[in-house]
């Protein structure tokens, strides 16, 4: 920030606003102050005398009301906001010299303090929050690191790293989760920075007690959001920003891509090997090798002739075809898009109000405009020749914009030598098309927009669909439009681990559904670098295995049979826990909460929680320890307070504690909370073969808990309207000494036929008895229902007619 910045030292004046909340009048400055119905605080200020129109409808938002609470004068001149909503109380307290703004509640606690509003010439802006004691810091996105980010300095700007001369990656969401013990208990909050250009942050590296917060351009957007837990600060926040919505069942399944399967031929072996193999996968990812001259929107005559049949033939075995969409246009005058592009005007310019191009893989290329409507109209009007051909996902990428001015090409390797200049492009502001702005201010928002606008044809394609597009760029709320995966990683130990901590903060800032390129898309991969990649990608939101070309094939039979079988039985757990991972999407729909949760998420007053980062909770329910070392074959477990279970072998332990298990190369270390209910089923190849078991209730005891399975048509929209099935699952550890499963009665408009279920009671002794409904069961009756027990387990089978069941097992483990 320049030196030169100026100070808004000082409250001068102050209204209350038309809409609730406060104007503020500052030495050089004005701000906006208010309270939101969520509870959540906002700041925003800006040099000189007027505030820039709230920026959230500009992509894709709804204008979030304020409160209709008015401020009341203090005696030093400042002002005080008080607010009491079913989200709770919340009072602002404005101080006038120095100026400063306090943000707590009635009774005095504090949530947060904003001080040191400072502005520069050149457009930046520049605040501090006061930092609390013991604090921790996590989110801001798709950030390398550690999981907690205290100490560190960050700069947030999309880009592409291998084109990059600092530190920043592909996505930009400047928001983030502080966690701070107390004395009843941890106390979370979360801060949201708008700003659609670069953002950096000092997060209590030079000043302990302060986090600096600075945007390039446009002032200073921040909100506030209460906790006090962390579910509550990102429900909140996503509810600001958006959800991920319930995505169609097959992108749930595992997906095998490569740069490039260079053929249809390529393509259709590759189909035949993985079921001729048996390796569960639902989709096929294609590259750009598959376009004609790297040409969005096109097929390459000879390689990819019949693509209609390509996709059809696929879909017959199982498979969805996903088309990746760079923006890059090629200028080509012979080129139809581009053409057409050229006399819309949808291409950014530069100042003089030439045509700006980049290099990249067509070699010049134009940019849309993607902040105009009708640009991203036109956008999505471009992929009806990859929707006619039967495509079933969008894969949008280099979309930071990525590109070169210069580089040289060894066969397929680029070495750029001169990065991309666009200090002179312009872009339109995205809430008033007449204005044109530099693009760096909006840079952030790039493939953001883009994804917007493919999202939108997508539906506009096929309403009664759900769609998918997966982005490697994005912005804040990137979620309601697209999964995201975490770029160009390589086969390195050392990503392995870090794809841990980094989707973790994805998850934390509003990304459900993300990924990172399982087994490295860059430099060859060992055997066993491979088998532990996939054993935790097969749990990651999004599992997609990926590879570029020049290194060593990575299909999952590449590594020979034994890293084979790893793979095969990874992706089966993966299918195998599908109804319990499709009920976390559908939460993540209606809550915010993320797929991949970090310990603390679930157990925030655990002091050890928030400095474990190589473990996730999968949900509330699972607890997945990778093995993430060369050569480990066995590691340490952090297990939070409650009883925890082996998914392996049923071994109980109680927590806090930390123990030693073993991990051959062939196991995945994965524990069970006590009191859950897993809702699985038996696995398959692809989400549309049936299975041979539909619903198979895993019990885990140890404590009470509730439950809800979820079910609908895995593809359609009807859900919104209320085409679900919801069936309540109730576990009582110790009731009267018993421990009872009460299945409640299905409920919603989604019908299901009847079907054969099973219940398996894990870590069990040896029953005295076991009752179904009130009628005693006998061990391997043949009656339609009836259980067994070997090895600590107890099996009860019935026939599911949506009907209310009770099980109770005498006595409890």
């Amino acid at each position: 920030m320049a030196e030169n910045r100026q100070a808004a030292q000082r409250l001068r004046s102050w209204r209350a606003a038309d809409a609730g909340g406060a104007v503020l009048e500052l030495d050089g400055a004005v701000a906006e102050i208010g309270v939101h119905p969520d509870g959540s605080t906002r700041l925003r200020a800006a040099a000189g005398r007027s505030i820039p129109p709230d920026p959230g409808p500009g992509i894709g938002r709804e204008q979030q009301p304020r409160a209709a609470s008015q401020p009341l004068p203090r005696d030093d001149g400042g002002l005080r906001i008080d607010h009491e909503g079913p989200e709770g109380s919340v009072q602002v307290v404005v101080e006038a010299d120095p100026f400063a703004v306090r943000v707590g509640n009635r009774s005095g606690g504090i949530l947060a303090e904003l001080r040191d509003l400072e502005f520069a010439p050149d457009g930046c802006a520049r605040l501090s929050l006061g930092v609390r004691s013991g604090e921790r810091f996590f989110g801001f996105g798709e950030t390398p690191g550690g999981l907690d980010k205290r100490a560190t300095r960050l700069r947030l700007r999309t880009c592409d790293p291998e084109l990059a001369t600092r530190g920043p990656l592909y996505v930009a969401i400047p928001f983030f989760l502080g966690l701070a013990p107390g004395p009843s208990g941890a106390a979370a909050r979360g801060v949201l920075l708008e700003a659609f250009g670069p953002s950096n942050f000092d997060v209590a590296a030079t000043r302990a007690d302060r986090v600096v917060m600075e945007t390039d351009a446009g002032g200073i957007d921040v909100t506030i959001f209460p906790g006090p837990e962390p579910r509550d600060v990102v429900r909140r926040f996503t509810a600001r920003v958006g959800r991920t919505p319930l995505p169609p069942l097959w992108a749930l399944g595992h997906h095998q891509s490569r740069w490039s399967y260079a053929n249809e031929r390529a393509v259709r072996r590759l189909a035949q090997e993985i079921r001729r193999r048996r390796i569960p996968t639902d989709a096929i990812h294609l590259d750009i090798d598959h376009m004609d001259g790297f040409r969005v929107f096109t097929w390459h005559p000879q390689r990819f002739p019949h693509p209609k049949q390509l996709t059809r033939d696929l879909s017959e075995q199982g498979f969805a075809l996903v088309a990746i969409v760079d923006p890059g246009v090629k200028v080509d005058s012979g080129f139809e898009v581009f053409q057409d592009g050229e006399q819309r005007d949808v291409f950014c310019r530069q100042e003089d109000g030439t045509l700006f191009t980049l290099k990249v893989w067509p070699g010049d290329a134009a940019l849309p405009d993607f902040n105009r409507d009708e640009v991203r109209d036109w956008w999505g009007v471009q992929h009806r020749p990859l929707l006619a051909a039967g495509i079933a996902g969008i894969w949008n990428d280099m979309n930071e914009p990525a590109g070169w001015a210069r580089a040289i090409f060894l066969g397929k390797l680029v070495l750029p030598t001169r990065p991309q200049d666009l200090s002179k492009v312009r872009q339109s502001d995205p809430n008033d098309h007449e204005l044109s702005l530099p693009h760096e201010t909006v840079r952030n928002i790039y493939g953001h927009q883009e994804c917007r606008a493919t999202r939108a044809a997508l539906e506009a394609s096929n309403p009664e669909r759900r769609p998918f597009v997966v982005t490697r760029s994005g912005y804040a709320g990137i979620q309601r439009f697209a999964a995201v995966w975490t770029g160009d990683n390589q086969s390195r130990w050392s990503h392995l681990r870090q794809s841990i901590p980094m989707l973790l903060n994805l998850s934390l800032s509003g990304v459900a559904f993300c990924g990172a390129d399982i087994g490295g898309f860059a430099l060859p991969c060992s055997r066993e670098l491979y088998a532990r990649w996939i054993q935790l990608g097969a749990l990651y939101p999004f599992a997609r295995t990926h590879a570029m070309w020049g290194k060593g094939r990575q299909e999952p039979w590449s590594f020979g049979p034994r890293v084979e079988a790893i793979a095969r039985a990874a992706l089966e757990l993966r299918m195998r826990l599908l109804p319990y991972l499709y009920g976390l999407f559908r939460e993540s729909e209606e809550t915010g909460a993320p797929v991949w949760r970090p310990l603390f998420y679930e157990f925030p007053d655990d002091p050890v929680a928030p400095t474990v980062e190589d473990q996730v909770m999968l949900g509330p329910s699972l607890l997945v320890a990778p093995v993430v070392e060369k050569g480990a074959r066995e590691r340490d477990v952090q297990l939070p307070p409650g009883v925890w279970m082996s998914w392996n072998d049923d071994a109980r332990y109680t927590g806090p504690r930390r123990i030693r298990v073993p991990a051959p190369l062939e196991q995945l270390p994965l524990f069970v909370r006590g009191g859950s209910v897993i809702p699985t089923r038996s696995p398959v190849l692809h989400v549309g073969m049936p299975p041979a078991e539909p619903c198979v209730l895993e019990v885990f005891p140890g404590a009470d808990g509730r439950h809800v399975l979820v079910e609908d048509d895995g593809g359609s929209t009807a859900y919104r309207h209320g085409a679900v099935a919801r069936t309540p699952l109730n576990l009582r550890d110790r009731a009267g000494g018993r421990l009872r499963l009460e299945i409640g009665r299905r409920e919603g408009a989604y019908a299901l036929p009847e079907r054969a279920a099973r219940i398996v009671a894990h870590g069990c002794p040896a029953p005295d008895t076991v009752h179904f409904d009130g009628v005693r069961l006998e061990s391997g009756a043949p009656a339609p229902t009836s259980y067994s027990f070997s090895e600590g387990r107890i099996e009860v089978r019935f026939v599911d007619r949506g009907e209310a069941h009770l099980l109770e097992i005498d006595p409890a483990p």
